[in-house]
């Protein structure tokens, strides 16, 4: 689904990415890394928002520069965190808005566009609450908003950029596993966190990106991980059983 070749981008003071290369096919892929390493960006640049100074971004096979911008968002879409419209719709305004790149030079509502949104208030639970405000809503409500959106848009592939920040565990734990389950529909869901425990039981591989290269690309259960970890982060991870289930955990919250 995407490819990417020596991608070198930044934002006009130097490149932030430094020869990224990396080919992902389906499935729940997280990035990790230290703050400013390049996470946003290398989702920006995929999503078609920010452009590489060098290197290539395939798409299904094709330069994602060669897109128009509503036959990319056909394909992709980039969820960020801290999304706010400038006019305070409702929560199904918010979810229909993800059918405009369905439609065409003059819009017309079909049955399938209503269908599609239906299906994605439903799926997402968000259903109950479609008629208030996107204002009114918690977090983690607007993040679920955001996903139902992108649902709705019928994309094959999702970018997630960090929305288990300031949510409880609650809401963290069902987002991601939302996210995990749009995967066996094969949507490829890419998400960049910070909570690397959440990311390690919900993912299928991981990869570390750290001063805008990549630092290793591993299955989410490889025994190298723990090593790799500590690379990325300066911070001694080590492998605990907890129910028997394998986790790995920086050695200070042990203490």
């Amino acid at each position: 689904m995407v490819r990417i070749k020596n991608l070198r981008a930044g934002y006009g003071n130097g490149d932030v990415l430094k020869g990224i290369d990396l080919e992902i096919d389906g499935g729940f892929v997280a990035i990790l890394g230290p703050n400013g390493s390049g996470k946003t960006t290398l989702l920006k640049v995929i999503a078609g928002i920010l452009k590489p100074e060098s290197g290539r971004v395939e798409i299904f096979g094709k330069d994602a520069t060669g897109y128009s911008k509503r036959d990319l968002s056909r394909l992709v879409t980039l969820i960020s965190q801290d999304f706010f419209p400038i006019y305070d719709f409702t929560v199904r305004e918010m979810v229909e808005m993800g059918r405009i790149p369905h439609m065409g030079f003059l819009p017309v509502w079909k049955e399938e566009d209503e269908e599609a949104v239906e299906s994605a208030l439903r799926d997402t639970q968000t259903l109950a609450f479609s008629g208030k405000r996107f204002s009114q809503l918690s977090s983690g409500e607007r993040r679920l908003v955001m996903i139902a959106r992108a649902v709705a848009q019928s994309v094959k592939i999702l970018l997630v950029d960090e929305l288990e920040l300031h949510l409880d565990l609650k809401h963290k734990a069902s987002i991601a596993s939302y996210l995990k389950s749009l995967t066996r529909r094969g949507v490829l869901v890419i998400s960049v966190y910070h909570d690397v425990d959440l990311a390690l039981s919900f993912s299928d591989r991981i990869i570390g990106i750290r001063d805008g290269k990549v630092l290793f690309d591993l299955p989410s259960g490889d025994p190298k991980l723990a090593e790799n970890l500590q690379k990325l982060y300066d911070v001694e991870f080590e492998s605990v059983s907890v129910n028997g289930v394998r986790r790995l955990l920086p050695k200070y919250l042990k203490g």
